[in-house]
C-alpha cells in the first residue's frame, strides 16, 4: 500500500503549556476601578471599607434611633406619673387620704352594759319587717343578719374627748372591713353615730384632726361603762389615729 502523504496544510498539535516556575498573570483590572479593590487583586489582604452610598451600617445606627427614642418616652412617661401621684396625695386633705395606720391600735371590749337597746331594738324591728334602717344602710348582708338574730348589737359612744369651740375631727367607722359610714366631730357634736359591733365583728375608728381648737391638740376615746377606756395620743391638726372596739 502507498504510504500517506501528510498534508502540508494541516495544522499541527501545540505542546502542552508549562506552567512550572512561571508567576500567575495578575487579573485584569478595569481602569478607574477603586484602589481597594485593585490592591485586593493584586493579592494583599485588605478590609473593604463602606462606601458613602454603603447604607447597611447606616441602617444598623438608624434601627438603634427609635428604640434609644422609646426608652427615653417610657421613661419621661413614668416620671410624670409618679409626680402625679405625689402631687395628688399632697394637694388632697389628710382626712381624705387613704386610710392608714399611724400608730398601733387600742381595742377596748364592750360589755352588755354599753349596748344601745333603744336603737337596737328598733333596728332589729324594722329588719324583721324586711326593711333597712338608716343605721345600718352601708352595713352588709352579715352584719344586718347578725343584728336580726341577737348575736350583735349596736352602740352609741362619745368619741370626743374635749368640749372646747374650733374642733372639728373626721372619724371614719367601719365594721368587717366594710365601711359604715363618716362622722363630723366638734364641741357641739361629740358623739358619734351608732355602730354595730360584736364579737367576730370588731369596730374601728380612723380618726383626723382638720381643726385642733385652741389648745392646738385634740384627744380622742372609746369608753366603755364598766370603766375600761381606749384613748389616742394627742393629736395637732393634719394627724391620724386609730381606735377598736369589740363586744362580748
Amino acid at each position: 500500500m502507498a504510504e500517506a502523504t501528510p498534508d502540508p496544510n494541516e495544522a499541527k498539535p501545540r505542546p502542552a503549556p508549562n506552567f512550572e516556575g512561571q508567576k500567575p498573570e495578575r487579573a485584569s483590572i478595569k481602569p478607574g476601578a477603586p484602589e481597594w479593590r485593585q490592591a485586593r487583586a493584586g493579592g494583599k489582604s485588605y478590609t473593604a471599607r463602606p462606601l458613602p452610598d454603603d447604607t447597611s451600617t447606616l441602617q444598623h445606627g438608624e434601627r438603634k434611633k427609635p428604640r434609644s427614642r422609646w426608652l427615653l418616652v417610657a421613661v419621661v412617661a413614668a416620671t410624670l406619673a409618679v409626680s402625679g401621684f405625689v402631687w395628688k396625695q399632697d394637694s388632697l386633705p389628710h382626712w381624705a387620704h387613704p386610710w392608714t395606720a399611724v400608730q398601733q391600735e387600742q381595742i377596748l371590749t364592750l360589755t352588755p352594759a354599753d349596748i344601745d337597746y333603744a336603737a337596737t331594738d328598733a333596728a332589729r324591728a324594722a329588719l324583721a319587717r324586711g326593711e333597712i334602717p338608716a343605721v345600718l344602710a352601708n352595713a352588709d348582708a352579715a352584719t344586718r343578719q347578725n343584728i336580726l338574730s341577737g348575736k350583735d348589737h349596736l352602740y352609741t359612744k362619745q368619741l370626743l374627748q374635749q368640749n372646747e369651740q374650733g374642733i372639728l375631727v373626721h372619724a371614719r367607722v367601719s365594721t368587717g372591713g366594710v365601711f359604715l359610714g363618716e362622722d363630723l366631730l366638734t364641741s357641739e357634736r361629740p358623739q358619734g353615730t351608732t355602730f354595730p359591733a360584736g364579737p367576730d365583728a370588731p369596730t374601728h375608728f380612723h380618726f383626723t384632726v382638720e381643726q385642733a381648737g385652741p389648745a392646738g391638740a385634740v384627744t380622742c376615746w372609746v369608753r366603755s361603762a364598766n370603766g375600761g377606756v381606749v384613748t389616742t395620743q394627742p393629736m395637732p391638726a393634719g394627724a391620724s389615729a386609730d381606735l377598736e372596739v369589740v363586744a362580748q
